[in-house]
């Protein structure tokens, strides 16, 4: 088991045309506890964002939770993604096509090791595409969507009766002595008190947005100890509940304990249980650093 493998913050590309391309989470440096460095995994197959959110509906909530149909009129693409008309989409040709005619995409400034004035946009409907402009298989970067596969692999532990409840204290199942300084260890101080909801939900009182940001000074709130080193930083500065604060820095904690408490890398298990059965083969995944995703204009793996 490898419990510094954290799934906090996740970078991912999120291409156009809806498609999943490559997926991934934050993983500490293996030198620290904390280590603000990120990984990712890629798989080439297509699915339409319809598709990921049926897979949230399906595996993020409760048996119990009614989820919505797929309308018949909508259709899930293979590998290769077919056209269609405005007419053939129901929609009204002239007005389409004067809208298509008042746009021209601007593609900004780079990130991810993106080109700058690089870029793409596809217009879809019922899994068709209908018009593109630029580069329709130019990948983007969607880094913390993937905070969704954490919560993924949360939800999927109280399904399991791995985690009682949402509402139990992360020190119950996981303190992190092994891997964490004392400040930061689950059983001391305001740790003590977070609960994997607070963790969840952003209200834990971690208050690293993330390690650049907190390394250059930029959105420190004002209940913080602000050390600027995000690595000692990344812990409860206040008591859990009381404020809410995007904090990459929680996910991160929020991971490592699933880690520790699947006994598995979360890799491993959203394989098994969620990209297999959409259709990614886990030869397609692969790992690379933040690093190598923020720098690398092109970046290719397994082909």
């Amino acid at each position: 088991m490898t419990v510094n493998r954290d799934r906090g913050h996740f970078f991912a590309t999120w291409p156009l045309r809806t498609r999943i391309e490559r997926i991934g989470w934050g993983t500490p440096s293996p030198r620290h506890s904390d280590g603000y460095r990120t990984r990712g995994m890629r798989s080439k197959m297509r699915r339409t964002n319809l598709a990921v959110v049926v897979v949230l509906c399906l595996v993020a909530f409760r048996p119990s939770t009614v989820c919505a149909e797929v309308p018949q009129w909508v259709s899930f693409p293979g590998k290769q993604w077919e056209t269609m008309t405005p007419q053939q989409a129901g929609l009204d040709t002239k007005k389409f096509n004067a809208w298509v005619r008042s746009r021209t995409p601007k593609f900004g400034r780079a990130y991810g090791g993106q080109k700058p004035g690089k870029g793409g946009v596809v217009i879809a409907r019922g899994g068709f595409i209908l018009h593109t402009w630029g580069d329709s298989d130019f990948k983007y970067q969607s880094a913390s969507l993937g905070k969704t596969f954490t919560r993924m692999a949360l939800q999927l532990a109280v399904d399991d009766g791995l985690i009682k409840s949402h509402n139990d204290f992360v020190k119950d199942y996981w303190s992190g002595e092994e891997l964490l300084p004392k400040h930061k260890v689950m059983t001391n101080g305001h740790n003590a008190k977070v609960k994997f909801l607070h963790l969840q939900n952003m209200r834990a009182g971690f208050p690293v947005s993330n390690g650049f940001f907190w390394k250059n000074k930029r959105s420190i709130p004002a209940w913080a100890k602000h050390t600027g080193d995000p690595n000692h930083d990344n812990y409860a500065h206040v008591a859990p509940g009381n404020q809410s604060r995007y904090s990459s820095g929680g996910y991160w904690r929020l991971s490592q304990a699933l880690t520790a408490i699947w006994k598995k890398d979360l890799k491993q298990l959203l394989d098994e249980r969620i990209m297999s059965k959409i259709g990614i083969p886990a030869d397609r995944w692969n790992w690379l650093t933040g690093e190598q995703v923020r720098t690398q204009s092109v970046i290719v793996l397994n082909g």
